[in-house]
């Protein structure tokens, strides 16, 4: 049995020092569009039919590509759709040995007005405030909410002792702001391993 995880860089602050042996295949800055795009995931590991495999993307797709879509005349439920639907089709058609699918949901956005890394982004990486990009991460987790149980998959939120009351990101427990801080992770570790049960996980003999 092993554990594999695909994603951008959020995937791999959240396997970060975890006691378990996770193959983490994290491109930083990647987004669902470009997997749209590109009709066709990563690079992936040779699965088996007992092989745990996460995903984690779209928070690029939340602050940097959503907005001007909007901006440009689409609807926000159209293109939360177009993103999540094709991102689940390409898992599905993809990856078919597997013992679970978990969907890590999108990490809340960051306050553009007390957000150093905000600041220093160059003003195309960061489209719409803060009211905006909660209003699409929202949508979006509630859209791959609706899609993990359509297809068979877990859905897996683990960022809510990490949410302002507002919606955004607690910058306590942030890095650079964008991400949970590798310090601050345990929490998100702590309830993937309940997630997987590791008690069985362990007493397989994986780890």
């Amino acid at each position: 049995m092993n554990i594999i995880a695909y994603g951008d860089s959020h995937i791999a602050h959240l396997f970060y020092n975890i006691p378990i042996h996770v193959e983490v295949r994290s491109i930083p800055g990647d987004y669902i569009y470009n997997w749209i795009r590109k009709n066709s995931l990563p690079p992936l590991w040779e699965h088996t039919m007992n092989d745990i495999v996460v995903f984690s993307l779209g928070e690029v797709d939340c602050r940097q590509f959503i907005k001007p879509q909007i901006e440009r005349g689409r609807e926000l439920k159209e293109i939360v759709d177009t993103l999540i639907d094709g991102y689940f089709e390409l898992i599905h058609k993809s990856i078919t040995k597997y013992k679970q699918i978990i969907i890590v949901g999108i990490i809340p956005p960051v306050n553009n007005s007390r957000s150093f890394c905000i600041e220093r982004l160059p003003e195309h990486m960061v489209r719409g405030d803060q009211f905006d990009r909660i209003k699409f991460t929202n949508e979006m987790n509630k859209k791959i909410q609706e899609n993990t149980i359509k297809y068979g998959y877990t859905y897996f939120y683990p960022y809510s002792t990490y949410t302002n009351r507002d919606g955004t990101l607690d910058l306590s427990k942030a890095d650079y702001d964008v991400h949970i801080s590798t310090s601050h992770n345990n929490q998100l570790q702590s309830e993937f391993l309940s997630l997987i049960n590791v008690e069985k996980f362990c007493n397989s003999g994986y780890i």
